[in-house]
Protein backbone atom coordinates (compact mmCIF):
# COMPACT_ATOMS: atom_id res chain seq x y z
CA UNK A 1 0.00 0.00 0.00
CA UNK A 2 2.85 2.41 0.81
CA UNK A 3 4.25 2.49 -2.76
CA UNK A 4 0.79 3.22 -4.19
CA UNK A 5 0.14 5.99 -1.68
CA UNK A 6 3.62 7.40 -2.31
CA UNK A 7 3.03 7.35 -6.08
CA UNK A 8 -0.30 9.15 -5.66
CA UNK A 9 1.20 11.77 -3.34
CA UNK A 10 4.23 12.30 -5.63
CA UNK A 11 2.07 12.68 -8.74
CA UNK A 12 -0.41 15.00 -7.00
CA UNK A 13 2.25 17.28 -5.49
CA UNK A 14 3.92 17.73 -8.89
CA UNK A 15 0.54 18.26 -10.56
CA UNK A 16 -0.29 20.89 -7.92
CA UNK A 17 3.13 22.57 -8.27
CA UNK A 18 2.63 22.91 -12.04
CA UNK A 19 -0.85 24.35 -11.49
CA UNK A 20 0.58 26.84 -8.99
CA UNK A 21 2.93 28.18 -11.65
CA UNK A 22 -0.15 29.76 -13.26
CA UNK A 23 -2.91 29.81 -10.64
CA UNK A 24 -4.41 31.70 -9.01
CA UNK A 25 -4.24 34.45 -11.63
CA UNK A 26 -5.04 37.19 -9.13
CA UNK A 27 -3.77 37.46 -5.52
CA UNK A 28 -5.81 35.32 -3.18
CA UNK A 29 -5.78 36.02 0.56
CA UNK A 30 -5.56 33.13 3.02
CA UNK A 31 -7.87 34.28 5.86
CA UNK A 32 -6.23 32.55 8.84
CA UNK A 33 -2.62 33.20 7.87
CA UNK A 34 -3.19 36.68 6.45
CA UNK A 35 -0.80 35.97 3.58
CA UNK A 36 -1.49 36.26 -0.12
CA UNK A 37 -1.06 33.54 -2.73
CA UNK A 38 -0.69 34.05 -6.46
CA UNK A 39 0.73 31.93 -9.27
CA UNK A 40 4.40 32.48 -10.05
CA UNK A 41 3.89 33.55 -13.66
CA UNK A 42 0.98 35.94 -12.97
CA UNK A 43 2.91 37.52 -10.08
CA UNK A 44 6.10 37.96 -12.12
CA UNK A 45 4.47 38.62 -15.52
CA UNK A 46 5.90 42.14 -15.90
CA UNK A 47 9.43 41.08 -14.94
CA UNK A 48 9.27 38.01 -17.21
CA UNK A 49 8.06 40.13 -20.14
CA UNK A 50 10.91 42.64 -19.61
CA UNK A 51 13.48 39.82 -19.36
CA UNK A 52 12.25 38.05 -22.49
CA UNK A 53 12.24 41.35 -24.42
CA UNK A 54 15.77 42.15 -23.29
CA UNK A 55 17.10 38.71 -24.22
CA UNK A 56 15.47 38.85 -27.65
CA UNK A 57 16.87 42.29 -28.41
CA UNK A 58 20.37 41.74 -27.01
CA UNK A 59 21.07 38.11 -27.87
CA UNK A 60 18.63 36.76 -30.44
CA UNK A 61 17.40 39.33 -32.93
CA UNK A 62 18.69 42.74 -34.02
CA UNK A 63 17.34 45.32 -36.45
CA UNK A 64 20.11 44.29 -38.86
CA UNK A 65 18.95 40.65 -38.67
CA UNK A 66 15.44 41.71 -39.68
CA UNK A 67 16.70 43.82 -42.59
CA UNK A 68 18.97 40.99 -43.76
CA UNK A 69 16.05 38.57 -43.64
CA UNK A 70 13.71 40.96 -45.45
CA UNK A 71 16.07 42.26 -48.11
CA UNK A 72 17.19 39.10 -49.80
CA UNK A 73 18.34 39.49 -53.44
CA UNK A 74 14.86 38.47 -54.60
CA UNK A 75 13.20 40.98 -52.26
CA UNK A 76 15.56 43.74 -53.43
CA UNK A 77 14.57 42.98 -57.03
CA UNK A 78 10.88 43.09 -56.09
CA UNK A 79 11.33 46.45 -54.32
CA UNK A 80 13.16 47.89 -57.33
CA UNK A 81 10.39 46.64 -59.65
CA UNK A 82 7.65 48.04 -57.42
CA UNK A 83 9.32 51.48 -57.19
CA UNK A 84 9.94 51.53 -60.94
CA UNK A 85 6.32 50.60 -61.68
CA UNK A 86 5.04 53.27 -59.31
CA UNK A 87 7.25 55.95 -60.91
CA UNK A 88 6.26 54.84 -64.43
CA UNK A 89 2.60 55.08 -63.50
CA UNK A 90 3.05 58.62 -62.17
CA UNK A 91 4.99 59.70 -65.25
CA UNK A 92 2.30 58.33 -67.56
CA UNK A 93 -0.42 60.01 -65.54
CA UNK A 94 1.22 63.38 -64.84
CA UNK A 95 3.86 64.03 -67.52
CA UNK A 96 3.11 61.93 -70.62
CA UNK A 97 -0.17 63.69 -71.51
CA UNK A 98 1.76 66.95 -72.01
CA UNK A 99 4.41 65.44 -74.32
CA UNK A 100 4.26 64.12 -77.86
CA UNK A 101 3.71 60.32 -77.93
CA UNK A 102 7.21 59.40 -79.12
CA UNK A 103 8.91 61.72 -76.63
CA UNK A 104 6.68 60.53 -73.77
CA UNK A 105 7.77 56.93 -74.41
CA UNK A 106 11.45 57.89 -74.49
CA UNK A 107 11.20 60.00 -71.30
CA UNK A 108 9.23 57.29 -69.48
CA UNK A 109 11.70 54.60 -70.52
CA UNK A 110 14.72 56.71 -69.54
CA UNK A 111 13.34 57.68 -66.15
CA UNK A 112 12.21 54.08 -65.45
CA UNK A 113 15.70 52.74 -66.16
CA UNK A 114 17.25 55.48 -64.04
CA UNK A 115 14.89 54.80 -61.14
CA UNK A 116 15.50 51.03 -61.31
CA UNK A 117 19.28 51.51 -61.38
CA UNK A 118 19.29 54.04 -58.53
CA UNK A 119 16.88 51.97 -56.42
CA UNK A 120 19.06 48.87 -56.86
CA UNK A 121 22.18 50.92 -55.99
CA UNK A 122 20.51 52.36 -52.93
CA UNK A 123 19.41 48.92 -51.71
CA UNK A 124 22.89 47.48 -52.29
CA UNK A 125 25.05 50.33 -51.00
CA UNK A 126 23.12 52.81 -48.90
CA UNK A 127 20.70 50.50 -47.10
CA UNK A 128 23.34 49.36 -44.60
CA UNK A 129 24.08 52.99 -43.69
CA UNK A 130 20.36 53.69 -43.31
CA UNK A 131 19.94 50.63 -41.07
CA UNK A 132 22.94 51.68 -38.99
CA UNK A 133 21.47 55.15 -38.59
CA UNK A 134 17.94 54.08 -37.71
CA UNK A 135 18.59 50.59 -36.34
CA UNK A 136 19.40 51.98 -32.92
CA UNK A 137 15.93 53.47 -32.74
CA UNK A 138 14.20 50.15 -33.32
CA UNK A 139 13.39 48.69 -29.92
CA UNK A 140 12.41 45.10 -30.56
CA UNK A 141 12.75 44.22 -26.89
CA UNK A 142 10.29 46.91 -25.84
CA UNK A 143 7.82 45.79 -28.50
CA UNK A 144 8.06 42.15 -27.37
CA UNK A 145 7.73 43.22 -23.73
CA UNK A 146 4.63 45.27 -24.53
CA UNK A 147 3.03 42.36 -26.42
CA UNK A 148 3.76 39.89 -23.63
CA UNK A 149 2.34 42.25 -21.00
CA UNK A 150 -0.81 42.62 -23.09
CA UNK A 151 -1.38 38.84 -23.24
CA UNK A 152 -4.14 37.48 -21.05
CA UNK A 153 -2.93 35.15 -18.27
CA UNK A 154 -5.07 32.32 -19.65
CA UNK A 155 -3.40 32.81 -23.06
CA UNK A 156 0.06 32.64 -21.47
CA UNK A 157 -0.89 29.47 -19.62
CA UNK A 158 -2.26 27.98 -22.83
CA UNK A 159 0.94 28.84 -24.73
CA UNK A 160 3.18 27.30 -22.10
CA UNK A 161 1.02 24.20 -21.88
CA UNK A 162 1.06 23.76 -25.66
CA UNK A 163 4.82 24.32 -25.93
CA UNK A 164 5.79 22.19 -22.93
CA UNK A 165 2.92 19.70 -22.67
CA UNK A 166 5.18 16.62 -22.89
CA UNK A 167 7.66 17.97 -20.35
CA UNK A 168 4.95 19.01 -17.88
CA UNK A 169 3.34 15.58 -18.13
CA UNK A 170 6.76 13.97 -17.62
CA UNK A 171 7.25 16.03 -14.44
CA UNK A 172 3.89 14.81 -13.11
CA UNK A 173 4.71 11.17 -13.89
CA UNK A 174 8.20 11.51 -12.45
CA UNK A 175 6.63 12.66 -9.19
CA UNK A 176 4.54 9.47 -9.19
CA UNK A 177 7.56 7.27 -9.93
CA UNK A 178 9.65 8.90 -7.21
CA UNK A 179 6.76 8.62 -4.76
CA UNK A 180 6.42 4.92 -5.63
CA UNK A 181 10.16 4.35 -5.06
CA UNK A 182 10.05 6.19 -1.73
CA UNK A 183 7.01 4.13 -0.75
CA UNK A 184 8.92 0.93 -1.61
CA UNK A 185 11.84 2.09 0.50
CA UNK A 186 9.52 2.88 3.42
CA UNK A 187 7.89 -0.53 3.11
CA UNK A 188 11.34 -2.15 3.04
CA UNK A 189 12.43 -0.25 6.15
CA UNK A 190 9.22 -1.21 8.00
CA UNK A 191 9.64 -4.88 7.05
CA UNK A 192 13.28 -4.80 8.09
CA UNK A 193 12.49 -3.16 11.43
CA UNK A 194 9.67 -5.64 12.15
CA UNK A 195 11.96 -8.56 11.50
CA UNK A 196 14.66 -7.01 13.66
CA UNK A 197 12.26 -6.45 16.56
CA UNK A 198 10.78 -9.95 16.55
Amino acid sequence: MLPLVGALIGWFTNYLAIKLLFRPYHPWRIPVLGSRVQGLIPRRKRELAASVGKVIEEALLSAQDIVDEMLTPQAREEVASAVTSAVEGRIRAKVAPFLPAGLAGVVTSYISKLVRRETARFLDQDMDELVARFGGRIRLGKRVEKRLKALDLAEIEGLVRVLAARELRAIEYLGGVLGFIIGLLQAGVIIYLRQGLS
